[in-house]
């Protein structure tokens, strides 16, 4: 695909277009300059569960929202694959035999993208409470909020 092609938001490697959405979700008119040592990618090398965490469920969480509104069997069936592939090739051994567990005993919502996007968060929820931290409120609304696109996603999976 060439740049061009997608019109998106998350298609954009553009620094200004990251700071204008990074300064709409700033709290008490607290602004970020690209300079900002909070924003430069600090990977020191290899990642722990923790890190491994922060990073993956953000993708997780996109994934669903770009899931159809109204899926069709295939999409049903390809993304089915795609969570119970991605529980077998995560790096975390114990987090991927729990994730494992955890779909078995709770198998993705796939009817819709909502549903879908509540369950995910429902399971980073169930490993929110496995590691003593806060759950999040699990709202459609929040999770648009947090991972979701600026422009509308069709209903189809690219």
């Amino acid at each position: 695909m060439e740049e061009s092609d997608c019109q998106e938001f998350i298609c954009s490697n553009d620094d200004e277009a990251l700071m204008e959405m990074i300064n709409s979700k700033a709290k008490g008119g607290a602004k970020l300059s690209k300079e900002d040592p909070r924003l430069k990618f600090q990977y020191k090398g290899p990642l722990n569960g923790i890190l491994l965490g922060r990073h993956t469920w953000p993708l997780l969480h996109s994934l669903t929202l770009r899931y159809p509104n109204k899926p069709t069997e295939d999409d049903k069936v390809r993304f089915n694959r795609f969570i119970h592939s991605f529980s077998w090739c995560y790096p975390c051994s114990h987090c991927a035999t729990d994730f494992r567990k955890e779909i078995a005993e709770t198998p993705p919502n796939l009817e819709s993208r909502k549903a879908l996007s509540l369950w995910l968060c429902d399971q980073h929820n169930r490993v929110n409470k496995k590691l003593g931290k806060p759950e999040f409120p699990c709202t459609y609304g929040k999770l648009i909020a947090l991972y979701g696109s600026k422009v509308k996603n069709k209903n189809t999976i690219h």
